[in-house]
């Protein structure tokens, strides 16, 4: 099995696995941007596997390269005494470490070739799952109002769909949806200013702490002798 048929069976496990717990979104943003993490860990993993192979074909070419040149000395240097069987037999043991070298050199190629893909790859992947976390933050925000939380088993479902498209180049459009979704329910609920009235609400939650914070650290003021 290639390494991205793995991942595939990886995200359609946790895409199973959505669609069976379907009772909290917010637990099950918190699964899929979990699966990204794993798929992105995963890639990384195998571009090290990758950087030790490609050394050690280095390392294997040049020292197929050495010892190609040694038996060329020894070739040489029977030739100069006119030791034709020793001359033959070293030209014979040079070729064969030049055939190693390039061999080696060949498959260092290929390796370098893929890493490169998967460099790119990778980048892809963190792309993605800074952009779903971002995203993630912004749907918590509104999926943490009572009116909203009636809705679970329903937003839960369009959090699978979107899972199920995290192998795929359209994860933006998944978010889309699940956010139209949202949206629509919002407009049900009465809730038309959607994401902007509970961000605000969250902001005056955290404005409100940190005042009450500032006030429990500011020194009292020392009272006349």
């Amino acid at each position: 099995m290639t390494l991205l048929d793995r991942l595939s069976s990886l995200v359609q496990q946790t895409t199973d696995d959505l669609l069976k717990r379907n009772d909290d979104p917010e637990a099950a943003l918190d699964r899929l941007l979990a699966n990204l993490t794993t798929t992105l860990a995963t890639l990384r993993d195998r571009r090290l596997e990758l950087e030790g192979t490609c050394a050690s074909l280095r390392r294997r070419a040049d020292r197929a390269f050495a010892k190609a040149a040694v038996w060329r000395g020894e070739a040489e240097e029977a030739g100069r005494e006119k030791d034709e069987t020793t001359a033959r037999s070293a030209l014979q043991h040079a070729k064969d470490e030049t055939a190693k070298q390039q061999a080696f050199e060949k498959e260092l190629s290929e390796y370098e070739t893929t890493a490169v893909k998967l460099d790119e790859q990778i980048a892809a992947m963190q792309k993605r799952t800074q952009s779903a976390k971002n995203r993630r933050d912004l749907l918590v925000a509104r999926l943490r109002t009572a009116k909203i939380r009636k809705h679970n088993e329903e937003l839960c479902g369009a959090v699978a769909a979107c899972a199920a498209r995290s192998s795929e180049s359209d994860l933006d459009l998944a978010f889309d949806e699940l956010e139209h979704k949202l949206a629509t329910i919002e407009a049900l609920e009465g809730l038309e200013l959607g994401a902007t009235e509970v961000a605000d609400e969250v902001v005056e939650d955290e404005l409100a702490a940190l005042k009450k914070k500032v006030a429990a650290k500011r020194p009292r003021a020392r009272k006349g002798k």
